[in-house]
């Protein structure tokens, strides 16, 4: 009996190939975005610090450098956060697009992922007749009928 072999085969492997690629940008923006938002909260955390070291300089002594320094500081750090969100903000463009590519691709996959198991299917159900037939014929034969 013959195996089944579908015309399409190398499109479909490089359709699979396609969307594997995709699902690989899909996760390495996830985890940009990620880390961004790690980063977010590092810097977040760091400025509730500096606060935090200011209101509590009544109870303590802190240098005076650290007091004149505290109004740069902060403003680098809300640069800093600014940016983040920036990326932060870009990443999730970035990655709805992606999605959107991803299920473009997935899409044209199935069509001839379905497309080959119809295909296989009937193979299978003329193979199964061809099957029939030959046995049916071999018992006419055995009978010492004739075969149509």
């Amino acid at each position: 009996m013959d195996k089944f072999k579908y015309k399409l085969d190398p499109v479909l492997k490089l359709r699979n190939f396609e969307k594997k690629k995709v699902e690989i940008h899909l996760g390495q923006i996830n985890k940009k975005i990620l880390d961004t938002e790690n980063n977010i909260n590092e810097v977040v955390q760091q400025i509730n610090e500096a606060y935090s070291v200011l209101n509590n300089s009544k109870d303590q002594k802190i240098e005076n450098s650290y007091v004149l320094s505290l109004p740069h500081l902060l403003k680098v750090k809300t640069k800093e956060l600014e940016n983040l969100q920036e990326e932060l903000n870009t990443n999730h463009r970035l990655r709805n697009e992606v999605i959107q590519k991803l299920n473009e691709v997935t899409g044209r996959f199935k069509i001839i992922e379905k497309d080959k198991q119809k295909k296989e299917i009937s193979f299978k159900k003329e193979s199964q007749k061809k099957i029939e037939q030959e046995i049916q014929d071999l018992f006419l034969i055995s009978k010492g009928g004739v075969i149509s």
